[in-house]
């Protein structure tokens, strides 16, 4: 049973990841690199390459949440993190790691403005 479920999420990754790299990410990437650090959860290291988004996204599917280094990379290399979307749990899970580290929460689009506004990006 669980090598069926693998392959059916494999080929569920190539066919997300295919569209993903047919979508226009490149330029929705190449704007978010120069406003906001986006830190992989497949190798918990900070992008630097617009063209590595699509396929971090495939492979993010079925590789395994590397959280904690990613929580840690971003303690290392930012004042503070912005958690965009409904909700509060990355931020929590973030302050279990470091809880002097601070993280907004940007959960709707009048939010969002405020830390664009805040932080000047």
């Amino acid at each position: 049973w669980p090598h069926a479920c693998c392959k059916t999420v494999s080929s569920a990754a190539a066919a997300l990841g295919d569209r993903i790299c047919r979508a226009t990410m490149r330029s929705v990437a190449d704007a978010l690199l120069h406003v906001v650090r986006q830190v992989s959860t497949v190798h918990a290291t900070a992008l630097s390459d617009p063209g590595r988004i699509a396929p971090l996204l495939r492979e993010q599917i079925t590789a395994s949440v590397r959280w904690e280094e990613c929580v840690q990379t971003v303690v290392r290399s930012a004042e503070v993190a912005i958690e965009v979307g409904p909700g509060r749990v990355l931020g929590g899970l973030l302050r279990r790691i470091d809880r002097s580290f601070s993280c907004k929460q940007a959960g709707d689009v009048a939010s969002v403005r405020k830390c664009v506004e805040e932080f000047g990006a």
